[in-house]
């Protein structure tokens, strides 16, 4: 068994911030590190598995989702999101689709479909439903908090 966690390194040029998303790869069964790759993404701050792939939200304006192929532990590509929809801190996982919460203000919610790995459309929540950080699902529904 393995787990994937994502990381920050952060990366500072006069007053510009830069941080390549890392995936690190841990064994759980001996629990040692096995390997890491660096991103595309800037500051992974979600993940989701689905399959053979894993997809890592960014913690970064505009947003993307960085896919990885857990096969061969490499990046399969990157979508890019709109200007509006970044800091993709909560993902939940519900057939083909995948939804990220934007810790924004208000709150967004981003809809991805996994199968053909395109932005589908969003959801602004109410003016004082802000900053989605955590989400769970349970049958047809997702609760963002």
């Amino acid at each position: 068994m393995h787990i994937l966690a994502c990381f920050q390194i952060q990366v500072k040029f006069s007053r510009t911030k830069t941080t390549p998303g890392l995936v690190v790869k841990v064994n759980l069964t001996d629990f040692t590190r096995v390997s890491a790759i660096t991103t595309s993404g800037n500051n992974l701050a979600s993940a989701l598995e689905k399959g053979d792939f894993a997809y890592f939200g960014s913690d970064f304006f505009p947003g993307s989702v960085v896919k990885v192929n857990l096969t061969d532990f490499t990046e399969a590509d990157v979508l890019p999101l709109e200007d509006n929809e970044g800091s993709l801190f909560s993902a939940v996982l519900s057939g083909q689709f995948a939804y990220f919460g934007c810790s924004t203000t208000p709150g967004i919610i981003v809809k991805v479909n996994l199968t053909d790995f395109t932005r589908v459309e969003n959801l602004t929540l109410n003016s004082d439903e802000n900053t989605l950080q955590t989400a769970v699902s349970k049958d047809d529904f997702a609760y963002f908090g």
